[in-house]
């Protein structure tokens, strides 16, 4: 049984909290929700037990990144799931450039021709062509 974590330093919308949970336990594995954690302290602490990650921040710097360097190298996780898109984040730029699955909620800030993202609107969802 696998460990997911959602973390999210906002809250999300409890439909997409309630879908995540739905396929996750249904698949037979562990949902571990972490909400409005405010201290980066809390998600570093979370990650280090846990085989994957869908993650909302606010908070990627140096320490975050190395967290999620720690789990690839430790084989705890091969795929992401990031829950923004920021021009030069520092996940995203260590995701392409090991070549680790990931995929982004909402269009790519930035090598989009390099990442799968799913961009959504109000009125329609949009899926790149691969």
């Amino acid at each position: 049984m696998a460990k997911i974590l959602v973390a999210t330093d906002k809250p999300f919308a409890a439909i997409a909290v309630k879908g995540i949970r739905e396929v996750v336990e249904g698949a037979g594995d562990e949902l571990i929700l972490l909400e409005k954690y405010g201290e980066k302290a809390k998600l570093l602490e979370a990650v280090k037990d846990v085989d994957a990650i869908i993650i909302r921040s606010d908070v990627i710097d140096a320490e975050v990144l190395d967290a999620i360097q720690s789990m690839v190298a430790n084989t705890q996780a091969d795929g992401f799931i990031l829950l923004y898109s920021k021009k030069d984040c520092p996940v995203a730029a260590y995701l392409r450039s090991e070549g680790l699955l990931h995929v982004i909620v909402g269009k790519a800030a930035q090598s989009a021709n390099q990442t799968i993202y799913i961009a959504v609107s109000y009125t329609h969802l949009t899926l790149p062509t691969i």
